[in-house]
C-alpha cells in the first residue's frame, strides 16, 4: 500500500515540478512563449536592437524608459513591446506579448506557467536574477523583471 501511494505521489508531483521548472529553466529567457528567440530579460538596449532590428522606437511620454515595438507575423502573436530602462546599460526589463484578437491569453499563460501563484498573477524569485512578475491584461502577456533602479522596484 505504501509503495502504491509513493508511486501515485510521484506521478502527480513530477508533472507539476516539470511544468513549474519549464518557466524557470533560465530566468533570463525561460519565460517567453515558444518561437521567441534571441531575447533575454536584462539584455542591453544595444544588443536588443542588434538582435531585433525590426523593433522600432515609439514614444509613450515617459522619460525613464524607451519603448520599442516589433510587429510580428508569428501565428497568434501580433507584436512584442519592449520596455528598456534609460539608465546604466539600459536593460530590457519588461516585455509585452500582444496576441491576435479572440486568442485566450489567460489559457496560454496557464499552459506556460501553471496556475497563478499570487493574486491571479505569476511570481518567480531567483538566486541568479531579480524576481519576475507575469500577468495578463486584455490581449497581452506582460513579463516584468524587477531589476534595481527600474520601474518595478521601490527606490
Amino acid at each position: 500500500m505504501k509503495q502504491y501511494l509513493l508511486i501515485v505521489l510521484c506521478l502527480v508531483c513530477l508533472p507539476l515540478s516539470q511544468m513549474h521548472g519549464q518557466a524557470q529553466k533560465n530566468w533570463k529567457k525561460g519565460y517567453f512563449p515558444s518561437g521567441i528567440k534571441k531575447l533575454q530579460l536584462g539584455m542591453p538596449f544595444t544588443k536588443l536592437v542588434k538582435k531585433h532590428p525590426a523593433a522600432k522606437a515609439q514614444s509613450d511620454g515617459y522619460s525613464f524608459r524607451t519603448v520599442l515595438v516589433e510587429e510580428l507575423n508569428l501565428g497568434n502573436l501580433a507584436r512584442i513591446i519592449y520596455y528598456v530602462d534609460n539608465d546604466g546599460n539600459r536593460p530590457v526589463y519588461e516585455t509585452i506579448f500582444e496576441y491576435q484578437p479572440n486568442i485566450d491569453v489567460k489559457t496560454i499563460a496557464t499552459e506556460l506557467y501553471g496556475p497563478p501563484n499570487k493574486e491571479g498573477e505569476w511570481w518567480f524569485a531567483h538566486r541568479k536574477g531579480p524576481p519576475v512578475n507575469i500577468w495578463v491584461y486584455q490581449q497581452k502577456l506582460v513579463i516584468a523583471a524587477h531589476f534595481p533602479n527600474t520601474e518595478w522596484t521601490d527606490e
